[in-house]
C-alpha cells in the first residue's frame, strides 16, 4: 500500500460520466489531509506513465488519460487494495442487454487486477448474471480472508423486481461469496 503513497494520498476512480455501461476509467488523487476541504484545486489527475512521478499528474481534469478502456462495459465502481495478494482489485459491471430503463434484467461483472492504482489493469475473470441485474458490486477489506483469496461481494439487486413479492424481489442488498484462483 505505502509503496504507492497511500499513507498520504487517496486515489479515486471515475468513468466517463455514466452510472452504467460507460467506456473508460480515469484516476484522480488528493492528499488525505485535504480530502475534507472539498476543494477541486487540491486534486490531480493521472496523465499516463509512472504514477509515482509527479510529472505524470495534471491539475486539470481535461489532462486525465484513461487507465482502462472497454467501451460499454465500465460502470461506477471502486478499487480496493488486497493486502495479502499485494494487488489492487476492481469489479466492473454492465448491463448485458444495453443501457436504459429496460436494461437491468441481465448483468455481467468483470474482475480486474493491477499492481498499482494506475495500472496496468488486467481482466482476470467474469461472471454473468442472467435474469439478475446486479449492479455496483463492491467488496470491503474487512471481509478479505488472511490469504486474500476469499472475499464477500456486496451488490444491489435488480430494481425491476422491486414490487414483486418475497423471494421474487431481488432489489435488495445481496452478499455474494467469492473465491479467487491464483
Amino acid at each position: 500500500g505505502n509503496a504507492h503513497q497511500t499513507n498520504k494520498k487517496m486515489y479515486i476512480v471515475s468513468n466517463d460520466g455514466y452510472w452504467e455501461n460507460g467506456n473508460d476509467m480515469i484516476l484522480g488523487r488528493v492528499l488525505k489531509s485535504k480530502i475534507n476541504l472539498l476543494n477541486s484545486c487540491d486534486w490531480q489527475f493521472y496523465k499516463g506513465g509512472d504514477g509515482l512521478l509527479d510529472a505524470n499528474w495534471g491539475l486539470e481534469l481535461s489532462s486525465a488519460k484513461p487507465f482502462l478502456v472497454n467501451p460499454g462495459k465500465l460502470s461506477m465502481s471502486g478499487v480496493q487494495y488486497n493486502e495479502p495478494l499485494k494487488k489492487y482489485l476492481m469489479i466492473q459491471w454492465y448491463y448485458t442487454n444495453g443501457s436504459g430503463h429496460l436494461a437491468p434484467t441481465d448483468s455481467t461483472w468483470l474482475f480486474y487486477e493491477s499492481p498499482t492504482p494506475w495500472g496496468p489493469w488486467k481482466e482476470f475473470g467474469s461472471q454473468k448474471f442472467p435474469n439478475d441485474g446486479y449492479y455496483s458490486p463492491a467488496f470491503a477489506p474487512k471481509f478479505i480472508s488472511p490469504d486474500g483469496l476469499k472475499l464477500v461481494i456486496f451488490t444491489n439487486g435488480n430494481f425491476m423486481t422491486h414490487a414483486k413479492p418475497g423471494d421474487e424481489c431481488r432489489y435488495r442488498l445481496t452478499q455474494i461469496p467469492c473465491t479467487l484462483k491464483v
